[in-house]
């Protein structure tokens, strides 16, 4: 056959466009999202349920202070109240989303070796650590019904060997490395615990 005949249905591959974006490979998660949303929606109901009992300590923390006496409408206070509570519950969802961003990020580029878990699931240190610091308090603070449990000395007493001993239990995973890496990891994870305070 003719050469000038032969089939033109051969791929003619372009070459890539001078400055065109390139497509980023996304690091994949060291915590799958699933357990990531399980956690989030069992402390998110935790908080609801005891927002329940925010009223009455609102309203305890306003005649202590003398500050309902601004407010000598019935109404208007029970409004302001109720709508103080409700705004201050969506901002602390919201900020629980971006700490367990946060703590994603951190496992996703600061440390990513795994312990698996109820046979195939597999936590990352920074979720480990997000997790005790937050879901633990929240139920506590529920059942005894501690409307505000960061005032209590315990609090901050508790996360921070909450962090120390989620370290612990990855020891295997970063015990050979240099004293400097091993230190700015403890140093990651403590920090993540002290910042639970502002969920």
């Amino acid at each position: 056959m003719d050469s000038g005949t032969e089939s033109s249905t051969d791929t003619v591959v372009a070459p890539p466009v001078e400055g065109a974006p390139r497509k980023r490979n996304r690091t994949p998660m060291v915590t799958s999202r699933r357990v990531w949303a399980v956690v989030y929606l069992i402390t998110a109901v935790a908080l609801l349920l005891r927002s329940t009992g925010l009223p009455a300590y609102v309203r305890a923390e306003l005649d202590r202070r003398d500050a309902s006496r601004e407010l000598t409408d019935q109404n208007l206070e029970n409004l302001a109240v109720n709508s103080g509570i409700f705004l201050g519950i969506l901002l602390s969802l919201f900020v629980l989303a971006l700490y367990y961003s946060l703590a994603s990020a951190l496992e996703r580029h600061i440390f990513r070796p795994a312990i698996t878990v109820a046979g195939r699931t597999q936590i990352g240190l920074f979720f480990l650590v997000a997790a005790l610091c937050t879901l633990p308090v929240q139920v506590v603070s529920l059942v005894f019904g501690i409307s505000s449990p960061r005032n209590h000395a315990f609090y901050q007493g508790y996360v921070i060997v909450a962090a120390v001993v989620a370290t612990l239990l990855f020891r295997r995973h970063w015990i050979g490395r240099p004293k400097g890496k091993i230190t700015f990891l403890f140093v990651c994870t403590l920090t993540l615990a002290i910042l639970s305070s502002a969920t």
